[in-house]
């Protein structure tokens, strides 16, 4: 063989040998820097069996008894999907600490604030819904997926929330 060919061989041999590295990276590495080209679903961890997760829903009833609650999207809020999501999450797990009830009720008060101010229609009560998915050995268990209400509450008004704020002044 020639020296050329020995070059040209060791060439092929660096390059696949830096494409195993990326696509198989030893000690347990993270691809995520690589990510949409190597981080496929195929390749992440899966949920097992019996595992539980949530999806949430957020819908408005208009004032004037509209025909079908009004879903309230994360653009309507003028949210990122996850932002929107971690607040709806946060107001379902209410089930803790005062920190936690606290971190809902805040939560409650950025969307009714964000809902109030962004429709153009007037809407009267928010309502979280969530539908608990349970993964079995073969996929989704219950294929019959039923929402359920989480909590409710009323739409303020703007000047409605600032009215409390204003009258527990003194002169």
């Amino acid at each position: 063989m020639t020296l050329r060919k020995l070059f040209a061989i060791g060439v092929c041999v660096a390059i696949l040998g830096a494409q195993i590295w990326v696509i198989a990276p030893p000690l347990g590495r993270s691809r995520t820097w690589y990510w949409p080209f190597l981080n496929y679903p195929m390749y992440s961890r899966s949920l097992p069996a019996g595992s539980v997760f949530k999806q949430y829903a957020l819908d408005a009833l208009p004032c004037a008894g509209g025909p079908a609650p009004i879903v309230v999207s994360d653009d309507l809020l003028g949210l990122r999907r996850f932002r929107a999501y971690d607040l709806l999450q946060s107001i379902d797990d209410t089930v803790g600490s005062a920190a936690s009830r606290a971190a809902a009720d805040s939560s409650m008060a950025l969307i009714d604030h964000l809902v109030s101010t962004r429709s153009s229609v007037s809407l009267c009560t928010l309502r979280l819904r969530v539908q608990s998915i349970t993964l079995g050995p073969d996929g989704v268990q219950d294929p019959d997926l039923v929402w359920s209400t989480v909590r409710s509450w009323p739409v303020h008004a703007p000047a409605e929330r600032a009215a409390p704020a204003a009258s527990g002044q003194s002169d």
